[in-house]
């Protein structure tokens, strides 16, 4: 059965019927393949079954009560409502942060969740006619997910549509988001414009919502760092130089990745985003001659900051190894009005590169992670396991 069955999209049409129909009490649906049941041994793969089982039981809303004195009238504001609560999140400061200010009373009811991250990722299908988003909290208590038929003005329709994605998450707590969208793969100069233009004239008619800081960035995990080569062998069983205590920049800094570790790496300099005619040669080990390379009279952009995420493999520290990466292009900034954020838009990318990292052990933790593309945060994971889904899908 493909997505384009008639059978299949019944059965997607009946059960939104249903979900309609039971407000009250929330109907939870998971599909699974008969491949899946009928080609597995389930006593021989366990693990297979534990994780669909893990699935379930991490979508599964839990119903929660609101407290009142007593009922006025029978139908009045609903006292009990449904939301997620994954087995496992990632853990709050021990240390809360609170912030002292003179102004008025802010507009938000969060006292220690003010400027909590509200990741949102997007990318297109291969074949160009879908749109895949996803979207999650910075320590991924909740999350959500959604897909789209694209329209005839591509790039304009997709930041309308995942701004409404965005807006809507955002509006179930009242928070002072800092919310990061980030496109998975190379953003475009036209992509960037539509997404300015967009922000500049809906982000101050956005009254119904506490202030908010917006980030928009460009993750691209194709582009990979090589190793060029070995230390010397007569160095190899010498102890190497540490750096001293007093910081100096004189003395050389090694790092042991010889185990698997993730680094961060924030360049001072500004790294272009990669061009489409340069990613196909990141990972070769020569420089090609420029025959053949078609000539384009556009320039990469040029984001504010750059972040990378390297990650180190057990014993993959040898001559020639790729290791995989995942740089974090920063390109725009935007706050509304009201806004209580003081930070820099460094200390903001910083804080949002640790953050993708955060999430990318949970997602592996939970198994929602992609397993070809470790760093990725558990928000980008899913857009990846949807556009391999529909990729495998085009080339049956």
């Amino acid at each position: 059965m493909s997505l384009a069955s008639p059978l299949f999209r019944q059965i997607l049409s009946t059960i939104k019927r249903i979900q309609k129909s039971c407000t009250d009490y929330p109907v939870l649906f998971h599909l699974l393949p008969d491949a899946v049941i009928a080609a597995h041994d389930w006593t021989d793969n366990v693990a297979e079954l534990e994780a669909i089982c893990f699935s379930v039981y991490q979508r599964l809303p839990r119903p929660v009560t609101r407290t009142m004195s007593r009922e006025i009238l029978e139908t009045g504001e609903p006292t009990r409502a449904y939301f997620q609560e994954p087995l496992f999140t990632l853990s709050r400061p021990i240390t809360p942060t609170v912030l002292f200010s003179q102004h008025g009373q802010a507009r938000s009811l969060d006292v220690l969740d003010r400027h909590m991250f509200l990741h949102v990722g997007y990318r297109f299908s291969s074949c160009g006619k879908w749109l895949l988003a996803s979207c999650v909290d910075q320590r991924g208590e909740g999350y959500d997910v959604g897909s789209w038929l694209t329209q005839d003005d591509v790039e304009t329709s997709a930041v309308v549509q995942i701004w409404n994605f965005a807006a809507q998450f955002a509006r179930r707590a009242n928070i002072e988001w800092r919310l990061v969208i980030t496109k998975l793969g190379v953003l475009s100069a036209s992509e960037l414009d539509a997404w300015i233009h967009h922000l500049s004239a809906t982000v101050p008619l956005c009254r119904d919502m506490p202030p908010f800081h917006i980030s928009i960035l460009s993750a691209d995990y194709t582009t990979s760092w090589p190793l060029l080569q070995n230390l010397p062998s007569n160095v190899s069983h010498q102890a190497l130089p540490r750096r001293t205590s007093n910081k100096d920049s004189t003395k050389p800094l090694y790092m042991d990745i010889s185990t698997a570790a993730t680094y961060c790496v924030f360049p001072t300099i500004r790294i272009p985003l990669a061009a489409p005619t340069t990613r196909q040669w990141a990972g070769a080990s020569y420089i090609p001659d420029s025959e053949g390379v078609p000539v384009t009279d556009t320039l990469p952009l040029l984001p504010i900051s750059t972040s990378i995420l390297l990650h180190s493999l057990p014993k993959q520290a040898a001559a020639g190894a790729i290791y995989p990466t995942l740089h974090v292009h920063l390109l725009h900034t935007l706050r509304s009005p009201d806004s209580s954020l003081a930070c820099s838009d460094d200390t903001v990318h910083q804080e949002i590169t640790r953050n993708y990292h955060e999430l990318a052990v949970l997602a592996h933790a939970r198994g929602q992670g992609s397993d070809d593309h470790p760093l990725l945060p558990l928000h980008l994971a899913a857009i990846e396991i949807m556009h391999d889904a529909l990729r495998m899908e085009d080339t049956e």
